[in-house]
């Protein structure tokens, strides 16, 4: 593999970086689940999530990082975490110290690079050594295998489900868990 970098974006952002993320969060669902909704819900979801304003606010909010990858000087994916996040979790996780990744996107054009495995190698050591979190969990759309099969080859399992909103539909997810220490 190449050149691989990964650069926190924090609440003091630049133009560049704020650029990039909007465009990987639109361009990275868009190819990932576009085709699953209609044209009005899949423009709501991105206006509500892709917006400059909604990063903002999110960047202010120290428990939300931000992280862009940067492939050969490019950026090619992002993923975002919330410290001790606990929406969607099952009552018998919430006693922990979980970290919630929230997103975890890269463009079609990377996949099967082995990016992701590094990417979710690096969270997964943050996740351990700088947060102290006793557990990594997400959220995978019941109808990605794609994304399913990569998270249990690499040890997450399933521990719930939830309803995720995109516009007027509301899709179904498994929450799958991954304990760090």
């Amino acid at each position: 593999m190449t050149s691989l970098l990964f650069q926190t974006v924090t609440s003091s952002g630049t133009q560049p970086e704020l650029d990039a993320l909007l465009h990987l969060g639109r361009e990275t669902f868009t190819q990932a689940f576009g085709h699953n909704y209609t044209a009005a819900d899949l423009n709501a979801y991105l206006e509500q999530s892709f917006n400059p304003e909604q990063i903002a606010r999110e960047w202010a909010d120290p428990q939300i990082q931000y992280t862009l990858v940067y492939w050969n000087s490019e950026p090619v994916g992002y993923f975002k975490w919330v410290e001790s996040g606990r929406k969607y979790l099952p009552e018998s996780f919430k006693t922990h110290n979980p970290l919630y990744l929230e997103r975890f996107y890269f463009l079609e054009s990377c996949h099967g690079l082995g990016l992701a495995a590094a990417a979710l190698h690096f969270i997964v050591g943050q996740a351990k050594q700088q947060l102290k979190a006793d557990y990594l969990y997400l959220t995978v759309w019941e109808n990605n295998l794609r994304g399913q099969n990569f998270y249990q080859k690499h040890g997450l399992r399933v521990i719930g489900q939830c309803e995720f909103p995109v516009g007027k539909q509301l899709v179904r997810h498994y929450v799958y868990s991954l304990k760090l220490n």
